[in-house]
């Protein structure tokens, strides 16, 4: 955690709410790269949080007289839009806000290392390019909201408050008068900077899409259901997805292995496709 993040912010922080942290992974196809260098730990005032939980049903052939087509699940996903502001009091918070948004403009981006051409391959001078090795992985975590979520994140949207203003620029900044006068004990006016040509917001908006990638089971089936598709996927106790209290697995969930030897009756057609309850 930055210690250039305003005093107030972090007290308030550490006693009421969650950082947001964004950590990049390796990619699990090319581990050999890395994990990469993006780690993102900040307290920031959210303004808006949505989650979205996407059903794939896909329409199959429709038999003659059928009144209904059947349809078939092609699975869900789950995408997330977290917005949030990133208020400075100082030239130096709004310095550690824009550094902390280049860390994440870079989060939507794939990961790329550079090779150069041999020139007695080429037949001419070396040739130096990139080429992509990757996906960017991350795990983020955000109180009971995300809960250390493996995730990719698919669009960033960096807004500057007008309303708000910037921090002023003073060409007498460096000078020892305004040195002596405006500095303090600090060392550094704490409104006022001398970088011309240089904008520094007191109000940055930020929003995030987050396409999550589960790496435990969920819906029915699943490797911890084998045989037993109909089945709810046990996924130890895990309270999906916010964490609200421990939620025993009920009797029909239970793990089961992979061998089993208990035979399942059918389903009755009243039933709808519910999953039978245990006898």
């Amino acid at each position: 955690m930055s210690d250039e993040q305003n005093p107030d912010v972090l007290q308030l922080g550490r006693h009421v709410y969650p950082p947001l942290k964004i950590r990049e992974e390796a990619d699990p196809q090319h581990p050999e790269h890395g994990s990469g260098d993006i780690d993102f730990e900040y307290f920031v005032y959210l303004t808006a949080f949505e989650e979205r939980f996407n059903a794939r049903w896909s329409p199959g052939a429709r038999s003659y007289g059928r009144l209904n087509p059947m349809y078939y699940y092609g699975g869900t996903e789950r995408e997330a839009s977290l917005a949030f502001s990133l208020p400075a009091r100082t030239v130096q918070e709004s310095k550690q806000n824009l550094r902390q948004c280049s860390e994440l403009a870079r989060a939507v981006y794939g990961r790329y290392r550079g090779w150069t051409l041999d020139p007695a391959v080429s037949g001419s001078a070396a040739v130096k390019d990139f080429t992509m090795v990757g996906h960017r992985y991350f795990r983020i975590d955000f109180g009971s909201l995300i809960r250390d979520e493996r995730a990719f994140i698919s669009g960033f949207t960096f807004n500057i408050n007008p309303d708000a203003g910037v921090f002023d620029h003073d060409k007498n900044y460096y000078t020892a008068e305004a040195a002596v006068s405006r500095m303090g004990a600090m060392g550094r006016d704490p409104v006022n900077h001398g970088e011309h040509g240089q904008v520094f917001p007191r109000q940055i908006d930020v929003q995030l899409n987050i396409i999550f990638r589960h790496h435990y089971p969920l819906g029915f089936g699943g490797p911890n259901r084998v045989g037993l598709p109909t089945r709810w996927a046990e996924n130890r106790n895990r309270d999906f997805p916010h964490g609200t209290g421990h939620i025993d697995v009920q009797p029909y969930m239970s793990y089961t292995s992979g061998s089993f030897s208990t035979v399942v009756s059918e389903i009755p057609a009243a039933n709808d496709g519910v999953p039978e309850e245990p006898e």
